[in-house]
C-alpha cells in the first residue's frame, strides 16, 4: 500500500495548510451536502453560494489533512477555518480565491486517484477462464 499522505499543500498569508480529500472528507461533504453529485460542481462557479461551498469544503479538507498529518507522525499544524475562507472569498483578491479553489479541486482529484501496482493490473478474460475451467473438468472427468 502506498503512503496515505496524498494531500495538496496550500499557503495562505504565509501559513501552510494541508488539504486532503480522503474517505472522512467525502463522508463529511456528503453530510454537509446530501444532494451532492459532484464535488467540483459545488465550488467551480463564481457566485456567492459557490464561495460558501468553497469555504466549507476547504475547511473540511483542511481538518482531514491535518488529522492525516498527525496520524502520519507530523507535528500539529494549522487548520483552515470556514470563517477564514469566507473572509478570503468576500474581501480577498480574486487571484487568492482562485488559487484556493484550484488547490481544493486538485486535492479532490488526488483523493480519487488509485494506487495500482502494475504487476497486479492485468486484464482478466472471463470467457477464457470459463473455457479453461470447462477443459479442466473434462480432463478430470472423462
Amino acid at each position: 500500500m502506498q503512503s496515505p499522505m496524498r494531500a495538496r499543500r496550500h499557503v495562505l498569508d504565509g501559513t501552510e495548510y494541508c488539504l486532503c480529500y480522503n474517505n472522512l472528507a467525502l463522508l463529511m461533504a456528503q453530510e454537509a451536502w446530501p444532494d451532492m453529485e459532484n464535488e467540483i460542481d459545488l465550488i467551480n462557479k463564481t457566485d456567492a453560494e459557490s464561495g460558501r461551498n468553497l469555504a466549507k469544503m476547504a475547511a473540511i479538507m483542511s481538518e482531514c489533512g491535518e488529522l492525516l498529518r498527525r496520524h502520519c507522525g507530523y507535528e500539529p499544524g494549522a487548520m483552515l477555518s470556514q470563517e477564514r475562507v469566507e473572509e478570503l472569498v468576500t474581501y480577498g483578491s480574486p487571484g487568492e480565491t482562485m488559487a484556493l479553489r484550484n488547490s481544493v479541486m486538485q486535492a479532490v482529484v488526488w483523493g480519487y486517484k488509485r494506487d495500482i501496482d502494475p504487476s497486479e493490473d492485468k486484464e482478466i478474460d472471463i470467457i477464457l477462464l470459463r473455457i479453461q475451467a470447462e477443459k479442466q473438468k473434462k480432463t478430470e472427468n472423462p
